[in-house]
């Protein structure tokens, strides 16, 4: 009856209660309601323990029982697309379609024929560097430039991210989308084995890469969308997020949260003096269209982003 009792309470505020059993094994009552608490109780607790526990969740842990608060917010899931190089073209499908040529120069990624005429369409049709077969969308950037010649980049790794506590929506094929430039925008790291050693301060602050550092460059994409493929600036149908990652009630749809993350070679090292086709480091930016085969994007969206899971590489889910 006691048992009983005290577990009924437990359950009324709000605890997990977890009572060490045989051989070290754990059994565990699992009571969710309210604000999600857990105690742990080691065998022999008395009533008056439990009892202590249950009125000041809140006071310090003590041998014999203790409160530890869950994370309030689920973790955000992510897929990641690696794709290669592709080519270099002073062409750009968003901002100056059908105009080839009339672009500074640029050098892409994923979708190995884009062009001035490409279309979701020819896209869809064509063939992607990127290790998830199915995504067969165009990524590119300014190209960078080192005493004016263009330096091909090694790779780009495009990371899905989803929303904290929320449901996100799959882009649709023939989404398009440029992102601001700016410090919100764009960060530069030099990296040794994928790890940072070094990162700026915003998207001029480029550091200066030594050793076996990698000089990366991450630009981010806005994540909340008012349902329009594209619009006149190629940029405002879509924002960033507010306070609490919320989206404004004029772009209130989430999607995924993209970033294009871009490896250049080694011999690169960046620093002050970094350009690119577009003018300085600080003009850096990133374009996407998207075309996505057999609903692909969808599975992985539902699998990884919607369900909060950090899924690695898109092509092994």
């Amino acid at each position: 009856m006691l048992t009983s009792f005290l577990l009924n309470l437990l359950r009324i505020q709000g605890f997990v209660l977890i009572i060490p059993w045989h051989s070290g094994e754990v059994k565990k009552t699992s009571i969710r309601k309210g604000r999600a608490l857990t105690i742990a109780v080691a065998l022999g607790v008395t009533t008056t323990s439990l009892f202590a526990a249950s009125a000041a969740p809140t006071l310090a842990a003590t041998p014999v029982a203790r409160a530890v608060k869950l994370l309030p917010e689920a973790p955000r899931g992510i897929f990641v697309v690696g794709c290669r190089f592709s080519h270099t073209a002073s062409d750009d499908p968003i901002v100056h379609p059908g105009m080839t040529g009339m672009s500074h120069l640029h050098q892409f990624f994923g979708n190995t024929s884009t062009n001035a005429n490409s279309t979701t369409e020819s896209l869809l049709g064509a063939s992607t560097t990127c290790g998830e077969k199915n995504d067969k969308s165009a990524y590119w950037v300014p190209a960078l430039t080192v005493n004016g010649q263009p330096v091909a980049p090694i790779r780009a790794s495009v990371y899905y991210r989803g929303a904290k506590n929320k449901s996100v929506r799959a882009l649709p094929n023939g989404f398009k989308l440029v992102t601001p430039r700016g410090d919100a925008t764009t960060f530069w790291t030099c990296k040794v084995g994928g790890v940072a050693t070094k990162r700026s301060s915003g998207a001029g602050d480029v550091p200066t890469c030594t050793g076996d550092e990698q000089l990366s460059a991450h630009v981010r994409f806005q994540s909340c969308w008012n349902g329009a493929a594209d619009s006149s600036d190629h940029t405002s149908h879509a924002v960033y997020p507010g306070r609490r990652s919320v989206c404004p009630s004029t772009h209130p749809i989430s999607i995924p949260a993209l970033q294009l993350n871009v490896f250049y070679p080694r011999w690169v090292r960046g620093g002050p003096d970094l350009t690119l086709s577009s003018g300085n480091a600080a003009s850096m930016h990133a374009d996407v269209f998207t075309a996505w085969t057999n609903g692909r994007q969808k599975v992985l969206v539902k699998k990884c982003l919607n369900r909060h899971r950090k899924c690695g590489a898109a092509r092994l889910v």
